[in-house]
């Protein structure tokens, strides 16, 4: 080996070692400049301020947001372990013991009471269909005449048992009564029971609509009110049932499943998009995020929260193994590795 070869190798061997200990050196400085603190600050604030002055638009249109709702959320089913969740933040919710010293009456105020009252007050033709539905209907009188039929005949056939000999002497005379008149007790009992409830029905049907006026059904809903607005929370839990959580969970999640394979749905989702970008489609990122009460006092609350996942970003190995490459790559151009020569 000539001493000009050798001289060559040596020359060679210190710029891989300087290189090296460039590379170390600066990776290290990296990570040091990112774990501090104000850095971090300043960093974060710079990227979000800037972020905030691109529009929405620049970034995401009708179609990708489409696409991803249609491609993402309603492509698949619940995962089981977030029905899970669910489930257990429920429970959670519904029987905390804070609802004991909470009254109902804190939830909601007199006066939002009182818009919802005269809000449903006020629908009365849909109040007299109610009342409709429920005392006019055929149905009605049918199951009202076929239960007293039944209690009737429960009570007679009872009093023919205690009544022994008697009972038997009467159930002769109502043979007779039937083989005379050629008419079935129970059956002529019955079409006088369903002309009266029917007559009483109607009759029922008129007065309450008559009666339930729209001041009227605003008082009661205002006093039940009254009633209840002083009980803790916890009182609404007597109406709940161990597996009251899981069935609605199931409901959800049954309603859900149905949902997302409807037309209709994409049809609205659609719709909602386009609508909301009209307005929206062009405004930045920044003025979306006032409308979210997310201001410059909101983001300083919230960086510190980012030091963590700095710190551990900027200590991983991927960082490292990152920087060491794109650096290493830089100090391998031909033009850097004569600087470093000389």
């Amino acid at each position: 080996m000539t001493k000009t070869t050798l001289h060559q190798n040596n020359l060679n061997a210190d710029t891989s070692l300087l290189t090296n200990q460039l590379i170390d050196a600066q990776v290290l400085f990296v990570q040091q400049w990112l774990k501090n603190v104000q850095n971090q600050q300043q960093l974060s604030l710079q990227f979000l301020n800037w972020l905030g002055q691109k529009p929405l638009r620049r970034y995401l249109t009708p179609k990708q947001a489409n696409e991803f709702i249609s491609k993402w959320w309603l492509e698949y089913s619940l995962n089981p372990a977030m029905l899970k969740d669910m489930q257990k933040v429920l429970e959670v919710l519904v029987y905390h013991p804070v609802h004991a010293d909470t009254k109902l009456g804190m939830l909601l105020d007199d006066k939002q009471v009182h818009k919802l009252i005269t809000h449903i007050a006020s629908h009365r033709n849909q109040r007299n269909a109610l009342i409709h539905a429920m005392l006019g209907h055929q149905a009605f009188a049918d199951m009202l005449t076929k239960t007293l039929s039944h209690a009737m005949d429960d009570f007679i056939e009872t009093t023919l048992k205690k009544a022994g000999g008697v009972g038997k002497l009467m159930k002769m005379g109502r043979d007779q009564f039937e083989r005379v008149t050629q008419n079935n007790l129970d059956e002529k009992l019955q079409s006088y029971l369903y002309n009266n409830i029917s007559k009483l029905a109607k009759r029922t049907e008129h007065i309450a609509q008559n009666h339930l006026t729209d001041d009227e059904v605003a008082r009661l809903l205002q006093t039940g009110w009254q009633n209840i607005k002083n009980e803790p929370i916890s009182s609404l839990q007597s109406y709940l049932t161990e597996k009251s959580v899981d069935h609605l969970i199931d409901s959800l999640n049954t309603s859900y499943e149905g949902l997302r394979q409807a037309d209709c749905l994409k049809v609205l989702i659609q719709a909602a998009i386009d609508a909301w970008f009209n307005k929206r489609g062009d405004h930045t990122l920044a003025e979306l995020a006032r409308i979210c009460h997310i201001d410059q006092l909101g983001l300083h609350t919230a960086l510190p929260m980012l030091q963590p996942l700095l710190n551990d970003i900027a200590d991983s190995d991927w960082l490292v193994a990152t920087l060491q490459e794109v650096i290493g790559k830089f100090y391998q151009q031909r033009d850097i590795q004569k600087l470093l020569v000389k």
